[in-house]
């Protein structure tokens, strides 16, 4: 047992080190007998000079007599607490509020013991709470989204023209005063909700309790095939504010899962071994006015929900798939799994294409019926390309898995989860595209894929921010070709990367060479593509080249799309951004406002800048939508400390609206089209924009884009030839604009 010595040790030790301010004094003399220390802390005076003290001399507002008054109760046994608001002023001067609780103590001599709570910090934390809170909803309302205010009894306050779209068929109840309820119901019978149909009460009920928490988002199918994210927060007065994101596009791009396999012991169904198999054996087989049609299915979304799930909810739908097919087919028809999560169907029939269409159209509805795995709600797509060969065709009868191939991969660049059926034009495109690949590849040994600039300028249009790096391929035969006409092949054929490679070099050397010759803070903005993005090492060997050059991170913008983000690899390229940012390069969201992962963009991407797309600039002095929209960007953007650029800008009315609506930087043909280095160049010494004058030779080694294909000699470049005398790293070949 410890002796009372010591316990009186730890008594004085725990009132000390107690996490409330206290402080005894006599009941009646009213003299402080002790105080803690977090207690004279705070009250910023040393424990010998309060004791003997009178509470009254810093209790704020406080008399002998009005002490007396309020510890009557407690001296007189009527109650043995009181809580208490006060205000205690510190030796200083200042005041701070402070919520006590004075107990009696019965001893000797009746004393009173004071716990006491500082409320500063929070009365603090209540501050910044309500100016997050504000900021959020601010934030919110510049959403170019639906947008929709219900007020504490669930009455329609205000909704924009994108929530009445949104919910097209009941856009009519939507009448300010109507019923959350009441507007729903009017969906319901009308057919709105895809999920809800069959279980309408059970679906109302689900999403008013969805409603009242209003705590967190919740996705929603609408019988039209799109999906909506649904976003709903309470207010301060009690009603509800949210808004309605259409992720329809997130859903059907996002990709699928092939698995390798020469078997499927997975379906049990035939491989393509198999099916090579059957069409040695059906050739001689089928008669006049008999076909082989062959559909080429590849599952849409099943990589999200595999990815999302595990392996074992994929092989389950690829199961539940082939079961699905097998209810289409006779028993003399051939289903296949193809590799991966793509299959074949193989018909003998007399059939017509429509007829045809119609069965791939009825596959096409039955695999996209909703799945359930282990009480998940799973749904996929399938996009089908059909084809069909004839015993009188000119063609071997293997070609049709080609041309059932080439219709998938043409439907597929049209927009997943249809049906397209083989044309001859649909091969003639893909010979082009792989015709016009190969190509490329001479033209990057050659030399001929080279940037053009385009000045960026401030909102005044006076003064140079940067530029941005657009691809161009210098063709000997056909000149300067614009990327539009040969970048979409090239990220089908897997030529991209390399082309953002010589892209970025060439950009690297001419912001070297602006910066000898005098420009102040020369800075390019380079397309990245989300091929290039995968690859890990990039920001590590970005880093180095740029180092090579003499030239810092923050001079170089990376420009990132919207739709980058929907890829496959996103997490490599999330990763790869990540890296690149805080190595010191600056990001760049490109065609900002024409995807759907816009608001995702910003926060998932340390992002430094916007570039607002053409479409949201084009006659931005005329349309009062587009206005409307770009102004919400912009306020988006202002919250966040993002600065923001519009592409596109050709007429002095849109420059000037955009920088009444605040914006901050401009590109596009009213200030500069794109431009070859040396004629920029010429562009910049025209207007004075020179400390000194530029080298007058050439400012182009063809050597150095050679060199820079050399994986061993690529970032080695500047310093030797600065050495020599030279006037900066070497970039492209002289051309003429």
């Amino acid at each position: 047992m410890p002796t009372e010595q010591c316990q009186d040790a730890i008594l004085a030790a725990a009132f000390d080190h107690a996490p409330s301010e206290a402080f005894v004094f006599d009941a009646v003399s009213h003299e402080i007998s002790n105080a803690n220390l977090r207690f004279c802390n705070n009250l910023r005076v040393d424990r010998d000079r309060l004791i003997g003290l009178s509470p009254v001399q810093f209790w704020h507002g406080l008399t002998e007599i009005g002490l007396d008054y309020l510890l009557e109760p407690l001296v007189s046994g009527k109650s043995d607490r009181i809580e208490h608001s006060a205000a205690f002023r510190r030796i200083d001067g200042s005041v701070y509020d402070v919520q006590i609780s004075l107990l009696r103590i019965d001893a000797e001599t009746p004393s009173i013991l004071v716990l006491g709570l500082d409320l500063s910090q929070q009365r603090a934390a209540e501050i910044a709470a309500l100016t997050a809170q504000t900021t959020l909803k601010n934030a919110i309302e510049t959403l170019p989204d639906g947008f929709v205010l219900y007020d504490k009894d669930d009455r329609l306050v205000v909704c924009n023209d994108r929530y009445r779209e949104t919910y097209a068929l009941s856009a009519d109840a939507m009448r300010p005063g109507a019923a959350f309820e009441d507007i729903l119901r009017v969906g319901l019978q009308r057919g709105q909700y895809a999920d809800a149909i069959g279980r309408e009460e059970d679906w109302l009920a689900d999403r008013l309790r969805w409603h009242e928490q209003a705590d967190h988002a919740v996705e929603q199918e609408l019988s039209d095939g799109r999906w909506l994210r649904v976003v709903e927060r309470k207010t301060p007065e009690g009603g509800r504010v949210g808004f309605r994101v259409d992720i329809t596009e997130i859903k059907q791009r996002q990709q699928l899962l092939e698995r390798a396999a020469e078997t499927d012991v997975l379906t049990n169904l035939t491989n393509r071994r198999g099916v090579s198999a059957y069409l040695s054996l059906i050739e001689s087989q089928i008669g006049p006015g008999e076909r082989l049609a062959v559909l080429h299915l590849d599952l849409d979304k099943f990589k999200a929900i595999n990815d999302a799930n595990g392996h074992e909810a994929g092989d389950f739908l690829l199961v539940t798939v082939a079961n699905r097919l097998r209810g289409h087919v006779r028993s003399s028809d051939i289903v296949a799994r193809n590799g991966g999560d793509e299959f074949l169907i193989l018909i003998r029939t007399t059939r017509t294409d429509e007829e045809l269409l119609d069965v791939a159209d009825r596959i096409r509805a039955d695999v996209g019926r909703p799945m359930t795995f282990k009480g998940k709600r799973c749904q996929i797509g399938v996009s089908i390309g059909v084809a069909v060969w004839q015993s009188d065709s000119s063609q071997p009868i293997e070609q049709v898995l080609a041309d059932a191939d080439i219709a998938l991969y043409s439907g597929k660049r049209a927009g997943r989860n249809r049906v397209a059926l083989f044309s001859p034009q649909m091969r003639e495109v893909t010979v082009r595209n792989a015709r016009l690949a190969q190509q490329i590849h001479v033209a990057l040994n050659h030399d001929q894929i080279l940037p053009h600039f385009q000045p960026q300028l401030d909102i005044t249009g006076t003064r140079i921010t940067g530029f941005e790096a657009l691809a161009r391929w210098d063709d000997p035969e056909r000149g300067i070709i614009s990327g539009g006409e040969f970048l979409a092949a090239a990220e089908e054929t897997g030529l991209i990367a390399d082309i953002d490679a010589a892209i970025l070099i060439k950009s690297l050397s001419f912001v070297r060479t602006l910066t000898d010759a005098g420009f102040e803070n020369a800075s390019v903005s380079v397309n990245i593509s989300s091929a290039r993005l995968s690859d890990a090492g990039l920001a590590d060997r970005i880093a180095k080249q740029v180092a090579a050059f003499g030239l810092k991170p923050s001079q170089i913008h990376i420009e990132i799309l919207e739709s980058t983000l929907l890829d496959d690899r996103s997490t490599a390229v999330v990763q790869t951004i990540t890296s690149l940012s805080q190595k010191g390069f600056k990001i760049e969201l490109d065609d900002f406002g024409t995807g759907h992962t816009a608001i995702a963009s910003l926060r998932k991407f340390p992002v430094d800048r916007l570039k607002i797309d053409r479409s949201l600039v084009a006659d931005i002095d005329k349309d009062h939508s587009t206005r409307l929209i770009t102004n919400a960007i912009l306020r988006l953007a202002e919250q966040l400390g993002i600065r923001v650029l519009a592409e596109g800008v050709e007429t002095e009315g849109e420059r000037a609206t955009l920088e009444e609506i605040g914006c901050s930087d401009v590109q596009g043909f009213l200030f500069a089209k794109p431009m070859g280095a040396d004629a920029l160049l010429h562009w910049l010494r025209s207007r004075g924009l020179f400390k000194e004058k530029p080298p007058s030779a050439s400012l182009f080694d063809p050597d150095v884009p050679r060199m820079m294909r050399v994986k061993s000699q690529r970032i080695k470049v500047s310093a030797e030839r600065r050495a020599r005398g030279g006037g900066g790293p070497s970039t492209l070949p002289n051309r003429s604009t």
